[in-house]
């Protein structure tokens, strides 16, 4: 996920972003599903963002990249569904990993381990979209409904 900034000065990144972010993972389960219809079974679970409820300033590539990753796993989803499948598409807020170290601003940052716990509940449960922490559900509500107008003014 490099910094808007990085994309801005090399427009090149933006290619290695939606690849590792959307196309990448869009592939891969493109190859797969055809083996789970057979098997009339299985779970996807994928991994979308928050940074893909809203275009935001700092990081709207990243972010239209991972918009883009969740609409394709709601579309899979109603597929797979048809044929006793399920898909889980996660969108966690900022959790304790390699990418997220050194950022600054990162504020109710969540573990890898309660993040995994979430996921495997979802899953349980047959979810077909979780944010986890639960909390960022309730930010990216408030986020989402900010007005256009307003929204291009702030900093976030």
């Amino acid at each position: 996920m490099p910094e808007q900034a990085e994309i801005d000065a090399d427009p090149a990144l933006i290619d290695a972003t939606i690849m590792d972010s959307f196309t990448g993972p869009a592939r891969f389960l493109q190859g797969f599903v055809p083996m789970m219809e057979e098997r009339i079974s299985g779970t996807v679970v994928g991994v979308a963002s928050v940074a893909g409820d809203r275009g935001r300033i700092g990081n709207y590539v990243y972010g239209s990249a991972k918009a883009g990753f969740a609409t394709y796993l709601s579309g899979l989803r109603n597929r797979l569904t048809r044929t006793g499948g399920h898909v889980v598409t996660v969108k966690p807020g900022f959790v304790d990993t390699a990418m997220t170290w050194g950022l600054e601003g990162l504020f109710l940052v969540a573990s890898p381990d309660d993040v995994a716990s979430d996921i495997l509940k979802a899953v349980q449960k047959k979810r077909n979209t979780i944010y986890t922490p639960f909390f960022w559900r309730y930010i990216m509500l408030i986020i989402t409904h900010i007005p256009e107008a307003i929204f291009k003014k702030m900093s976030i």
